[in-house]
């Protein structure tokens, strides 16, 4: 890989990134699958930009050339060298140096982009990998409940249902032949099984993880620009608060947040490459979830497309777009002296003035000047009065250049078009337009306070089910800790987890079980900082809102 090379896809990825990044802010009022739409648009420029790159014809721009000023002492030094007589330099000098690798830096840019391109790739696949193990592993679902829920959601499509005894969370991956992959923890909890089954089918049925495989290929590739990661990251959490929202038309807003809570607790720290309703953002989306504005946006727009069109029009351009250094222009010899222009020709004698034509009627009778109006100003008075003034000369200029016939038929249609327009029916005008603001104003007003008293009613609601999902992660925080302390404590629980253990066909110790409470203890300080976090959103959203 060429220095040049690399810079260039380095300024043009951050360029699709960022314009792609913005974009998605700018349709913050817009549905996530709205937004997620243009960001899936931008990661596919971004795979396109190598190749429109490479072989498409280049859309060149010249940089501007050096000035001559700063040509000409090189010039000149180049004289004064042709001019010195020749030193040899054999003598004086050692044997020629061998240019290094600092004189061409692309060696070093190939070496340090391929070692990360390796690193980001294999933890790609390893991801794949153990995601390909799980399902391996995997037994389908024998619960009557999970499969019932299964049937209704999955609509003959080729998805398998399977329990993983290794999964953490329940998750989706696969393109041709889709697998949702459930914890045993999260099979033993039927209730869920609606709201979870729905969210993963969401992913399947919009093609999220074909989309999540390209993201991540984006970011191997341009794995040394921190936009992309930022692209891949916002991605990854529109997609999935697309698919919460599309559950949300089957699936009741307060069960769904406790459900999205429960699954969280159990999440993995490792970012794999499947779709997970346990996935990042998990304020931001329960936040939404309970957000009746949020829920009731439709997808597609005039907007949206608009900004998936812009973002078409602006990376197409830039990724084909090549800079190059304009050429300074060699100095110009001074002319060679020409011969001195002749005389120019003596002036002709002016012509003889026209007759001027006799003052007619209209202007012999010219009105004088009104009085000044009453809502006319003393400096627009003066102005006027003296445009008035100059009347007579204007007039007669006018005169001089046209015949009578023609004066009197202007005359005549300037007085027909002053006669058709009536200062009743212009004041008339003016009182209607009046009345019409007036009366858009108040109308106006009006839908502002009723759309102000739907905005705090929607907040009191969603600060409702916040602070409800908070003592729930409470409650869920407290539990854990009891477990941990039971494990710790209490040989007679050990033994009655390690028979249920047993019963699964897994193998469990004392030592391992009392190692587990750590992790328990863990996960309840999260759960409180979790509650912690929904309690300060509940008390933001019940603050009075500033008018």
């Amino acid at each position: 890989m060429s220095f040049p090379f690399f810079l260039e896809m380095a300024w043009k990825s951050a360029f699709i990134a960022g314009g792609a990044l913005l974009l998605g802010l700018f349709l913050k009022s817009r549905s996530a699958a709205d937004r997620a739409a243009v960001l899936r648009l931008g990661i596919g420029l971004l795979l396109a930009l190598p190749l429109i790159s490479l072989l498409l014809p280049a859309l060149q721009w010249e940089l501007a050339a050096a000035s001559a000023e700063e040509v000409q002492p090189t010039l000149l030094n180049s004289a004064l060298l042709a001019d010195a007589a020749p030193v040899s330099l054999d003598a004086s000098m050692g044997p020629a140096s061998q240019p290094t690798i600092w004189d061409d830096p692309s060696g070093l840019i190939a070496i340090a982009y391929l070692g990360g391109f390796f690193m980001a790739a294999l933890r790609l696949g390893a991801g794949l990998l153990t995601l390909h193990r799980w399902t391996r592993d995997a037994a389908p679902a024998t619960c009557p409940e999970w499969l019932a829920a299964f049937e209704r959601v999955a609509d003959d499509r080729n998805v398998r249902l399977l329990v993983s005894a290794d999964a953490p969370s329940p998750l989706s991956w696969g393109w041709f032949s889709p697998a949702i992959l459930i914890d045993r923890d999260t099979q033993d909890r039927p209730e869920d099984a609606d709201a979870i089954l729905e969210h993963e089918m969401a992913h399947v049925v919009r093609h999220d993880w074909p989309m999540l495989m390209l993201a991540r290929t984006a970011s191997v590739l341009f794995w040394f620009n921190p936009l992309v990661w930022l692209l891949e990251r916002a991605f990854v959490q529109h997609s999935e608060e697309a698919a919460d929202c599309q559950a949300l038309g089957r699936v009741e807003p307060t069960f769904y947040a406790q459900t999205l809570l429960g699954c969280a607790s159990h999440a993995s720290g490792f970012p794999l490459p499947a779709n997970s309703i346990a996935s990042q953002g998990l304020a931001r989306r329960v936040r939404a979830i309970l957000d009746s504005r949020v829920r009731s946006t439709k997808s597609g727009s005039f907007w949206t497309f608009g900004a998936m069109i812009g973002c078409v029009l602006f990376a197409a351009p830039l990724a084909a777009l090549e800079l190059t250094q304009a050429m300074p222009e060699p100095p110009q010899a001074p002319p060679a002296p020409t011969t001195p222009w002749p005389s120019p020709p003596a002036p002709k004698a002016p012509a003889a003035p026209l007759a001027t034509i006799a003052p007619v009627a209209p202007y012999a009778a010219l009105a004088p000047l009104p009085p000044k109006p009453k809502n006319m100003s003393q400096r627009e008075y003066e102005k006027l009065a003296a445009a008035h003034a100059e009347l007579p000369s204007v007039i007669a200029a006018a005169m001089n250049s046209l015949d009578a016939d023609e004066i009197g038929r202007m005359t005549e249609e300037a007085m027909h078009e002053a006669a058709a327009v009536s200062r009743v029916e212009v004041s008339a005008a003016i009182r209607q337009a009046r009345r019409e603001a007036r009366n858009a104003t108040m109308e106006a007003q009006r839908a502002t306070r009723e759309a102000m008293r739907e905005v705090e009613r929607s907040k009191s609601h969603g600060a409702v089910g916040l602070e409800a999902g908070a003592r729930d992660m409470e409650a869920g925080a407290r539990e854990m800790a009891q477990a941990a302390h039971k494990l710790r404590t209490s040989k007679a629980f050990r033994e009655k987890q390690i028979a249920e253990a047993a019963a699964r066909g897994k193998h469990v110790t004392h030592e391992e079980l009392i190692e587990a409470a750590d992790g328990l203890e863990d996960g309840s300080e999260g759960l409180r900082d979790g509650a912690q976090g929904m309690r300060e959103a509940a008390a933001e959203m019940r603050a009075p809102s500033m008018h």
